[in-house]
């Protein structure tokens, strides 16, 4: 990294020697339930079941949340 301080505008010059793209399956309908999780364990959260489902011919994903005991 290289800085230029003197007359004129300041800038900063970021140098990438490699980049790397990790391909996923990315499914968006899955992401509320899996953030619920993650924050269930880090923040110690009283655990909500639901269930996600993936369907084998279009790849669709669904979830649904089971109801909490009153």
């Amino acid at each position: 990294m290289s800085t230029h301080q003197g007359e004129g505008p300041s800038y900063v010059l970021i140098t990438i020697h490699a980049l790397e793209i990790v391909e996923v399956d990315y499914a968006e309908a899955a992401l509320a339930p899996t953030i619920a999780k993650w924050a269930e364990a880090e923040f110690g959260l009283a655990p909500r079941s639901g269930r996600i489902n993936r369907d084998s011919t279009t790849g669709e994903v669904t979830f649904s949340w089971d109801e909490r005991p009153q």
